[in-house]
């Protein structure tokens, strides 16, 4: 009998070899459009790195992917589905044309004062991976 484990987003039992598949689809990475503050919105992969625990954004530059910025995974402390946060409200124009099941964010930080990442999926299968 093969060993199971519970999905804690649904609670339904899943096998090591959906477990493994979750893990293979996280390391491939999908495109999303990460929503700055300072600066417009620029398209950028997202992966996880399971060997550093690493949640890594790559932005594609001269046919290849250069590291912007990395956040380790015992930091992330939440990850919020729709357009929860300033970033999305300073860039409405841009932001409006997405659907909130299409938006996330990731509030990372070890200290008091915590950090994000807006994104917005490319599409649901790409939000689905995350």
């Amino acid at each position: 009998m093969a060993a199971l484990s519970v999905n804690c987003l649904n609670t339904l039992p899943i096998s090591i070899a959906e477990n493994e598949l979750i893990f293979r689809k996280l390391e491939q990475g999908s495109d999303v459009l990460k929503i700055f503050l300072k600066r417009k919105p620029e398209r950028c992969s997202v992966c996880v790195k399971l060997e550093t625990r690493q949640v890594v954004f790559l932005r594609h530059v001269a046919g290849r992917s250069v590291l912007e910025s990395a956040v380790d995974l015992r930091e992330v402390k939440e990850v919020r589905l729709g357009k929860n946060s300033k970033a999305f409200d300073r860039w409405p124009d841009e932001t409006r044309k997405y659907q909130n099941n299409e938006c996330f964010v990731i509030i990372y930080g070890n200290m008091f004062t915590l950090k994000s990442v807006s994104c917005v999926g490319q599409n649901n299968s790409s939000q689905d991976r995350i």
